[in-house]
């Protein structure tokens, strides 16, 4: 498991992920420093895009996985694109017969055109209550919305109302991302010692739309 936080406002879409995942091949949560989070820009969208729930099978790492199929995505694409090739994790998540063990949700904040969104793809999680099942979904189901005030979206592990109002709030009264990167950090520390699914530390990141 892990923890993923996505905060959009009209103009800057924030994100970040801890290090910690399931491995299948140990059977245990295990921290290691790979890339969980990825960007794509198109000639119509930018995307930020990071995974919660399983870091590698017995045949695949999640992070290379997820960095081939974004590659494959051409300049010219819409943004369905990227949730075509995302729910080509079905391929392998097939394989992992336990529903308990098979959890796992991918998040996507994007400004397609001008527009801010943000997608959830998992077979644990629903929008807009993203309240987690203890069992996966025979399949992965796809959830999109488009903001319209600052908002706070989180998969795997939840953040608290106050967490998220509080995130939100900070987001559409800052412009310097420093800020949020460290409100962000914060955040994750302190889900990090209520849960031992998240690890202490995170990666975080933008996107800011040009205005004119």
């Amino acid at each position: 498991m892990t923890l993923n936080i996505t905060v959009t406002t009209p103009r800057c879409i924030y994100q970040s992920a801890d290090y910690r995942l399931f491995d299948l091949n140990s059977g245990t949560v295990v921290d290691f420093e790979t890339q969980k989070i990825f960007f794509k820009s198109t000639f119509q969208w930018t995307a930020s895009i990071c995974f919660a729930g399983i870091g590698r099978t017995g045949s695949i790492d999640v992070s290379e996985w997820l960095s081939e199929r974004l590659e494959s995505i051409k300049e010219d694409d819409p943004f369905d694109r990227v949730i075509e090739e995302l729910l080509k994790a079905e391929s392998w998540l097939s394989s992992i017969s336990d529903p308990e063990k098979r959890q796992h949700s991918f998040s996507i904040g994007a400004f397609v055109g001008s527009t801010p969104s943000f997608t959830l793809i998992s077979n644990f999680q629903e929008l807009p209550k993203e309240v987690p099942a203890s069992l996966a979904s025979p399949k992965l189901k796809v959830f999109s919305i488009r903001p319209t005030k600052p908002k706070t979206y989180c998969s795997g592990i939840l953040l608290t109302r106050q967490e998220r109002r509080y995130l939100a709030r900070l987001a559409s009264e800052n412009s310097n991302p420093a800020i949020m990167y460290s409100a962000l950090a914060k955040i994750n520390r302190g889900v990090s010692n209520r849960s031992n699914l998240v690890s202490p530390a995170c990666f975080t990141n933008h996107l800011r739309i040009k205005i004119g």
